[in-house]
């Protein structure tokens, strides 16, 4: 039989590898979750921090790959039927009718000036709510993407002239490189000039 006083060899594990906290105790503790920095800068079975990894909601343009924040847009659609609105830019295609909520709807192929990727059928990739939306016509579907620090390129490449100002990251993968940009100064630059 254990003794009870004992404590220290009842609190190890069989391997002597961690404490086992007694459960009463674990109830007073603060529990504090991992973030997903943390989480990504795990120690391997060697004890070598592995590189940091970020997500991205990544889509594309033409020959661009854009990335954001994985929250910042709301939802993916098929493009809707639009409402012209008149002299407006060529690029502002309209309104859309989202959800009960009218949505200005922007060509970004043409607003960044690459031509449409042909064999990727459009979406319209929503980002905000409210009078506060605005839709992004674009090709494919966005996808979920890893990105580890060491692919982070030290300087950015050249950029199409809208996306200069909103592009501070640019990374390099086997799948391309991508643009890592800020949705909502980008947005307030064409409610700016979506009157031209």
């Amino acid at each position: 039989m254990m003794d009870s006083d004992n404590s220290a060899e009842k609190n190890q594990y069989a391997g002597g590898q961690g404490e086992v906290i007694d459960p009463a105790a674990a109830l007073d503790q603060e529990f504090v979750l991992p973030t997903a920095s943390t989480a990504a800068e795990t120690t391997g079975p060697a004890g070598a921090k592995e590189d940091a990894t970020l997500l991205r909601q990544s889509f594309q343009v033409g020959d661009l790959n854009l990335l954001c924040s994985r929250d910042a847009s709301r939802e993916v659609v098929e493009p809707p039927k639009l409402s012209r609105i008149p002299f407006t830019a060529s690029w502002f295609l309209g309104m859309a009718n989202i959800r009960g909520g009218l949505t200005p709807v922007v060509d970004l192929a043409a607003v960044l000036g690459v031509e449409n990727n042909a064999k990727a059928a459009p979406y319209l990739l929503v980002f905000g709510s409210g009078n506060a939306s605005m839709g992004l016509l674009i090709d494919g579907l966005p996808r979920g993407l890893t990105l580890k620090a060491g692919e982070r390129l030290p300087n950015l490449p050249p950029l199409p002239e809208a996306l200069k100002g909103y592009v501070h990251t640019a990374y390099k993968q086997d799948t391309g490189l991508w643009l890592d940009f800020e949705p909502e100064p980008f947005f307030e630059s064409l409610a700016e000039r979506i009157g031209a």
